[in-house]
């Protein structure tokens, strides 16, 4: 598949094909070099992982189907572990939770 969103390709059923992701099938492009891709369904709530495209898929018969790739997860946008709050949620933490108190000694 193309790396460029907005890409779209010809492609022809080989088969179909059970995945750890669930159904799918084997595709391969239309065309002397065509590279051949697995897909399967996006499940809500479940990530895109590095590596993949999110193409939509239109059936123009039932051996062959047009691909346009929306959005292609090349690669992590930043290094380091998720970030879990944004400024604004830090900024009003007290709006939100309320004052914090005194520290309190453990011991």
């Amino acid at each position: 598949m193309s790396k460029v969103a907005g890409a779209k390709k010809r492609l022809r059923l080989l088969a179909p094909v059970a995945t750890p992701h669930g159904p799918g099938m084997v595709l391969k492009e239309c065309g002397p070099k065509g590279e051949t891709v697995v897909s399967v369904p996006l499940r809500p709530g479940k990530p895109v992982l590095p590596g993949l495209e999110v193409v939509t898929l239109e059936a123009i018969d039932d051996e062959h189907f047009d691909s346009e790739t929306i959005v292609e997860a090349s690669g992590l946008a930043h290094s380091g572990p998720a970030q879990v709050a944004t400024e604004t949620y830090r900024e009003n933490w007290e709006e939100i939770f309320g004052k914090r108190g005194a520290p309190s000694s453990l011991n």
